[in-house]
């Protein structure tokens, strides 16, 4: 029996500096005596809260990528956390919409992705990616990409009908019915008038009246057919 060798009874401190993930943390007490005796009754338990939001990198499309109408749009980006993702998603706004897109993850490429097809509206497309933790931690990235539009305008209504009569020197009113279904934004409407290997251009103006595009011809000294 060595009276140096006895430790006096006080508060023993111990620092954990590696925890790295959330949950509860159950912790036992055990102590020795020099006689061999042991206590291993006593235990407590601690809680760890997540407070860090998972991060986002490599957001697709790419800002100001560009797609043409009806084209399908892979959305991805990587998400990463802590602990765990509890779901990623994205919220793409164009005109005055907004589609919601769940986004799943791709084990073989390790990104969360989904599909965006309501491409017909042609513009700009601006798309916010949110990535949530199982600690109700958020996080924000975003992009947007362009759809350009390349579906022709449609035209009806045309006048003069086919094989109309007219005599020289009338004055023909052109007129038709021009829309673009999917941009609703007509440039120029213009009507080419070919004769006797001759050709006249005439830009039509539109008429918010009658809803028309119109204009006159009125070199109609040649008979024959225009």
């Amino acid at each position: 029996f060595n009276p140096s060798s006895i430790r006096p009874p006080g508060l023993v401190t111990l620092n954990i500096s590696t925890i790295n993930l959330d949950g509860t943390y159950n912790i036992t007490i055990i102590a020795n005596d020099t006689f061999s005796n042991t206590n291993n009754t006593e235990s407590t338990w601690f809680e760890i809260y997540d407070n860090i939001p998972p991060v986002l990198t490599n957001p697709q499309p790419i800002n100001a990528a560009q797609y043409n109408q009806t084209n399908t749009v892979l959305l991805s980006i990587n998400a990463t956390d802590n602990s765990n993702i509890s779901f990623v998603q994205a919220n793409i706004i164009y005109d005055s919409y907004s589609h919601l897109i769940n986004l799943t993850y791709n084990d073989s490429t390790g990104l969360y992705e989904g599909d965006f097809t309501n491409t017909d509206w042609v513009g700009r497309y601006n798309i916010t990616f949110t990535a949530m933790d199982r600690g109700n931690n958020s996080v924000n990235a975003t992009s947007y990409f362009i759809v350009n539009d390349v579906t022709a305008p449609l035209i009806y209504n045309i006048l003069p009908v086919v094989a109309t009569y007219y005599n020289q020197t009338d004055i023909i009113q052109l007129s038709v019915n021009a829309t673009d279904p999917d941009y609703d934004n007509i440039d120029t409407v213009h009507a080419q008038i070919d004769w006797n290997s001759k050709t006249e251009i005439i830009n039509l103006n539109y008429n918010s009246v009658a809803g028309l595009y119109e204009g006159n011809f009125t070199n109609t000294t040649y008979p024959g057919i225009y």
